[in-house]
C-alpha cells in the first residue's frame, strides 16, 4: 500500500502498470505491525512475622512480587506451622504489581507447641500461569 503524499496523479491509475502516473517516486510505502506485549516474569516470595495468640500463633504473611510482570489472581493455598494447618485457607490475594508490589494477610494456627520450639513454617500458593512456595525454620515466640 502506498500513501499518496507527493503525487499529483489520480488514484485511479494506481493499478495500471503501463502508466507512469500510477505512483510517484516520492510516495512512501506504508506498513502496519502488531507488536505483542512483552510478558514479564512473576517472582513471588513469602515472609511472615509470628506472634503468640490465645490457642496458638498468628502469622502476618507478606507476599512480594520481585518479578517484572504482574502476579494475577494470586491465592495463598496452603500454610503450615509444624504440623498445624493455618486458617483461613485458601485466601484470595488478588493481583500483585511487579517490582516489589506486596499483599499482606493474616493466618492463624491452632497449636499447643511451646514457645521457643523450632518448627518449619511453609506457604504455598498459585497465580495465573504458575505456583509459588516457601519454607523456613522458625523459633516460636
Amino acid at each position: 500500500m502506498y500513501a499518496h503524499i507527493d503525487s499529483d496523479f489520480p488514484l485511479v491509475n494506481l493499478n495500471d502498470a503501463t502508466s507512469p502516473t500510477r505512483v510517484s517516486d516520492h510516495d512512501p510505502a506504508v506498513a502496519y505491525f502488531t507488536i505483542p506485549p512483552i510478558a514479564g516474569t512473576v517472582q513471588l516470595a513469602t515472609t511472615a512475622t509470628l506472634s503468640k495468640v490465645p490457642g496458638g500463633y498468628q502469622a502476618t504473611v507478606t507476599v512480594k512480587n520481585n518479578g517484572t510482570g504482574t502476579g494475577q489472581n494470586v491465592q495463598l493455598t496452603g500454610a503450615t506451622l509444624g504440623s498445624a494447618n493455618g486458617t483461613p485457607i485458601p485466601q484470595t490475594l488478588g493481583d500483585i504489581a511487579p517490582g516489589g508490589g506486596i499483599v499482606v494477610t493474616t493466618v492463624t494456627y491452632a497449636t499447643t507447641a511451646a514457645s521457643g520450639s523450632a518448627v518449619v513454617e511453609r506457604f504455598t500458593g498459585s497465580f495465573t500461569g504458575g505456583t509459588f512456595s516457601g519454607s523456613l525454620r522458625v523459633t516460636l515466640p
